[in-house]
């Protein structure tokens, strides 16, 4: 599942992307069945492909 939050459509997503560490965009957080999140800020499609076993 893919969710789009933009920014300036709501200054509450700001507060949600700091609450991750985070302070760039994007900023990708990858949910797994078990429970475990990984965080991957920035663009970085090697990096998300790793991570996704591609």
């Amino acid at each position: 599942m893919f969710t789009e939050l933009n920014l300036p459509d709501n200054p509450e997503y700001i507060d949600q992307l700091m609450a991750l560490g985070s302070r760039s965009t994007p900023t990708t957080v990858l949910q797994w069945p078990d429970g475990r999140e990984d965080l991957i800020i920035g663009f970085n499609r090697q990096e998300m492909e790793r991570r996704l076993g591609r």
